[in-house]
């Protein structure tokens, strides 16, 4: 997976993925991602779409599943919105990567599924979806 250098080449990369691939996805996914592809604050934006489609990755195909990784990843470096917290950026970032079959960098193992962090949504909103699991 190739990683983002910028936060225009983020926002750029989330824009295309809304426009192409959005209509696809089933409708709770969808909504949340449209709404969370609508806000005015550019780092809420980028947060709110890495962990909306870090929550979908079961429907994401390899294009959704790389661009999740690649948003996670970024708002992960730039420590936005907890992300930087407990390493959760990174065992997103690790686990769309073993979804994806990348062979981990020094040659080991991915984690464990089981220690995923679970999916929270739409980090700075108001409301979690009520798709994605209530709490944590």
């Amino acid at each position: 997976m190739n990683f983002l250098p910028t936060i225009s080449e983020a926002l750029t990369t989330v824009d295309q993925f809304l426009i192409l691939h959005a209509a696809a996805l089933p409708q709770g996914p969808k909504d949340a991602l449209l709404a969370s592809g609508s806000k005015v604050s550019p780092v809420d934006k980028l947060v709110e779409v890495a962990e909306v489609l870090y929550a979908a990755r079961g429907d994401l195909d390899e294009d959704g599943l790389t661009i999740a990784g690649q948003i996670a990843e970024f708002c992960t470096r730039n420590g936005w919105h907890g992300l930087a917290d407990d390493a959760r950026g990174e065992r997103m970032v690790a686990a769309i990567r073993r979804d994806l079959g990348e062979p981990h960098p020094s040659g080991g193992q991915w984690p464990a599924p089981e220690t995923d962090p679970l999916p929270k949504g739409a980090s700075t909103a108001a409301q979690v979806p009520p798709y994605l699991p209530q709490g944590s």
